[in-house]
């Protein structure tokens, strides 16, 4: 929620925010979701506090990047530390009065709203390692993930695996798992239906 402009001016030193993105990019309430959907690095901004969400001077940034399969309560944490082993310095030159900010770039800013149904699509032209990390940290939202392959939709419910050695030419169905090929390597997913379109 948006803090009150008189709440804000209350902090004679600055407000500070730590957004779990590297601002100007992926501003909004989900950024965690949306990175992992990009398939970028992650990173932190701490940045002043100002009327316009995510919008204020950057005072320091960092990136990081989490491990395969990582769920997104283990990223949170991951993003969380590395704020917080930043905070030092930025208390540090408050007290000082040494606080450097650097303006936020317009041109280059993104903002992304609460993720729809819509936005879970997996795209084989993405790598079997963006498709598995990104279902693996967005599971906690708890819709199903639509892959239209050939002839058919199917509804993933889960990321079980991904294998960079395997190259099949085409999808191959196991029971209830699909071993999907995409840019690079194989997406191993767990499937509940399969649509014709």
């Amino acid at each position: 929620s948006r803090l009150a402009d008189d709440l804000i001016r209350l902090a004679d030193r600055g407000c500070f925010n730590l957004h779990p993105s590297i601002l100007p990019k992926f501003r909004g309430p989900e950024p965690i979701f949306w990175q992992m959907r990009a398939g970028v690095e992650l990173g932190v901004s701490w940045h002043k506090v100002v009327h316009e969400f995510d919008a204020g001077d950057l005072v320091v940034q960092a990136t990081t990047m989490p491990d395969d399969g990582a769920s997104f309560g283990e990223i949170t944490t991951q993003l969380a530390e590395l704020g917080a082993g930043l905070m030092p310095g930025l208390l540090d030159a408050i007290a000082r009065d040494e606080l450097t900010m650097t303006q936020q770039e317009a041109e280059t800013a993104s903002y992304y709203p609460y993720p729809k149904r819509s936005d879970f699509i997996i795209d084989i032209a993405w790598s079997a390692q963006h498709a598995y990390n990104f279902m693996c940290a967005t599971e906690v939202y708890g819709y199903p993930y639509l892959l239209r392959y050939g002839n058919y939709r199917y509804m993933l419910a889960k990321a079980l695996d991904f294998d960079n050695n395997l190259s099949p030419d085409a999808l191959q169905v196991q029971s209830d798992r699909l071993y999907i090929p995409c840019r690079e390597g194989v997406l191993i997913a767990a499937y509940t239906d399969r649509i014709a379109v």
